[in-house]
């Protein structure tokens, strides 16, 4: 899909990027208050990236 340059609008899939970007922050804090364990976060990052359409980003397992 080509999209043609607007300078006046930001791209779908810049605003889209950006949109994931703000949740996987988010569940990567819930991850490191322990509130979420690694396998959710991973679960929950998955389906973010679906839902916003972008490739997802990779979760550190940290911890023992």
């Amino acid at each position: 899909m080509q999209t043609i340059y607007q300078p006046d609008k930001p791209s779908p899939i810049l605003i889209a990027e950006i949109q994931y970007f703000m949740a996987f922050s988010a569940v990567k804090k819930l991850m490191s208050l322990e509130k979420l364990t690694w396998e959710d976060a991973e679960k929950m990052n998955l389906l973010l990236a679906q839902q916003f359409g972008v490739r997802k980003y990779e979760i550190e397992k940290t911890g023992g």
